[in-house]
């Protein structure tokens, strides 16, 4: 079985497209349900299917590791760790790192022009404008940062007084914190924050159960992108003759 290299930030559709290409491929099958599943049988690669622009697999190896991705729109999702079987579910428990990502507010001021800016410092500022949002408020209106810079984010506002900033990470089937700063200094319009990524990019399963249903697998997913009802399917790939 290939192994998935880390860190997430830099490898997460490298990773979707490796193993897409390498495991994933292959037509689905089917098989009567056992009633009684073991390891060794619901072991395998799984493909989502029927979920339009979204990518997604499960490998499920026999020592008891999976490996996972998703790949929406620009946003990819891995995950590894340890799965078991439950009452007719396999259970995915996150083994990934523990380092949450983290925004800490540095410093403010006032610069010319009427834009509103939040610049981003440390390590992987220059990654972290494609993964964030940022929304000023301004009026109690909420004004989103919609242009991209080197490690920074822009909104073109009105020279008005900014009462709350607003930051979070980007995910898919993982929520990550809002992050809320209240100018001591209304007047600023530029904000300066220390922005580490950690494990972004890991869903970290929590217990997450997924019905075994035959050589299917059916899983409601977690996050809010998908709603409360939506349900993903999961075939498995029948493997491919040598």
């Amino acid at each position: 079985m290939s192994t998935l290299p880390r860190p997430a930030h830099i490898t997460r559709r490298a990773v979707g497209l490796a193993l897409a290409s390498a495991s994933f491929i292959g037509a689905s099958y089917a098989q009567s349900p056992s009633p009684s599943p073991s390891q060794e049988s619901v072991a395998g690669d799984y493909m989502l299917q029927g979920v339009m622009e979204t990518g997604s697999g499960l490998r499920l190896s026999t020592d008891g590791s999976y490996r996972f991705f998703l790949m929406v729109g620009s946003v990819d999702e891995i995950d590894q760790g340890r799965w078991y079987i439950e009452n007719s579910n396999v259970v995915l428990e996150s083994t990934a790192p523990p380092q949450v990502p983290t925004f800490t507010f540095l410093r403010s001021s006032r610069e010319p022009g009427g834009a509103a800016k939040v610049s981003f410092e440390g390590p992987d500022a220059e990654k972290v404008p494609g993964l964030a949002q940022v929304d000023f408020t301004v009026n109690g209106l909420a004004v989103p940062a919609r242009r991209a810079r080197s490690a920074s984010l822009e909104a073109e506002i009105f020279d008005v007084p900014i009462s709350k900033v607003s930051l979070f990470y980007l995910g898919v089937m993982r929520n990550y914190a809002v992050v809320v700063h209240r100018p001591q200094d209304p007047s600023h319009n530029h904000f300066v924050f220390g922005a580490v990524l950690g494990n972004y990019g890991f869903v970290r399963f929590d217990k997450q159960s997924l019905a075994i249903d035959g050589d299917r697998l059916r899983m409601k997913p977690p996050g809010m992108a998908f709603g409360p009802d939506r349900e993903f399917r999961y075939a498995k790939v029948k493997p491919k003759s040598p």
